[in-house]
């Protein structure tokens, strides 16, 4: 298996072995130089995709690439041009669980940069409005319904049967959610600490015109994937057949109290793939574990592991939304 990561050491160590054999007039920015090894990645990516037409085979080796990448909250934004969140438009070093999927379904749609680029923008941005007011920060509320309209995503949760969903409504209040938005928001290095508080207070200003929305979604309860033994419990594997290699999942967590992220409610908690190897059904995700990175768990593990979490936190409902590259 080659990851590439690891490629991309070897390829490091070439460009640092060039830039100190050959003189220049002046020092290349260190973020320069990590723009080009971007650059460089992507080249990589776009060669193996070269061979593959498959989406969902292009999903279990882009998905895989990226095993290993570090674990960051919120490492995107709209670039050195925006005022408020000066990430950059993209990376490949390091991921939150929704960049990752949207990083993965935007190269698994591509076959160049630049259709990457547009592809991020169309999946990350409600009508492909690069602003950190039109990004699609709510799964639930703006992710997919937003990308289903567009004709990039489709639910695929019916697939297990009506007769195991359950639908949940919320009602999301982004007005209070900005205006809960906290000086660490600002990814700005162009401005001060007083620059960066006047910014945050525009940010929240331009948030009050944000009026309450209501969410839906339908998922399948964990307690459906199920199976109680004289043991214990078990996995129900005829259920888990019926997931497709490639499908993208939202965990959905509802709580007998009112949920609270930042000021609202929330319907989706996590974020996630269904890859099958020939190791079996497993779940590839970026997830703040010990390590910290992008990593993979049996798919029979984490969904056992988050319904026992269910009972012991008194949830009132949880499990799986699924959905796919249209």
């Amino acid at each position: 298996m080659i990851h590439l990561f690891k490629i991309s050491v070897s390829f490091l160590i070439l460009v640092v072995a060039i830039s100190c054999s050959v003189p220049t007039a002046k020092t290349v920015p260190t973020a320069a130089l990590a723009n080009d090894f971007q650059k460089q990645e992507l080249l990589h990516i776009f060669f193996l995709l070269s061979k593959i037409s498959d989406k969902q085979k292009r999903i279990e080796k882009i998905s895989e690439l990226f095993l290993g990448a570090r674990y960051q909250l919120d490492p995107l934004g709209e670039g050195d041009r925006d005022s408020f969140d000066q990430d950059p438009i993209f990376r490949l070093d390091a991921f939150d669980c929704t960049t990752y999927l949207e990083t993965v379904m935007a190269l698994s749609l591509s076959n160049n940069e630049a259709e990457f680029t547009n592809n991020l923008i169309k999946i990350r941005y409600k009508n492909s409005e690069i602003s950190f007011v039109n990004r699609n920060h709510f799964p639930e509320l703006d992710l997919m319904p937003n990308n289903i309209s567009n004709g990039i995503l489709q639910d695929a949760t019916a697939v297990f049967g009506k007769d195991l969903m359950l639908t949940e409504k919320k009602e999301i209040d982004k007005k209070v959610w900005f205006q809960n938005l906290r000086i660490n928001r600002i990814s700005n290095n162009t401005v001060n600490y007083m620059g960066r508080e006047k910014l945050l207070k525009e940010l929240q200003s331009m948030g009050a015109n944000f009026q309450k929305q209501s969410a839906e979604i339908s998922f399948i309860p964990f307690e459906k994937f199920i199976l109680k033994t004289d043991s214990g419990y078990s996995v129900n594997k005829s259920l888990l057949s019926k997931i497709k290699s490639g499908s993208f999942f939202n965990l959905v967590q509802v709580y007998d109290k009112k949920d609270v992220f930042e000021g609202t409610n929330l319907l989706v908690w996590h974020q996630g793939i269904f890859i099958r190897t020939n190791k079996g059904l497993i779940i590839r995700h970026a997830f703040p574990n010990g390590e910290q990175s992008v990593s993979e768990i049996s798919a029979t593990d984490y969904i056992l592991s988050q319904f026992l979490k269910q009972k012991v936190n008194k949830r009132s409902t949880a499990g799986l939304n699924f959905f796919q590259l249209k």
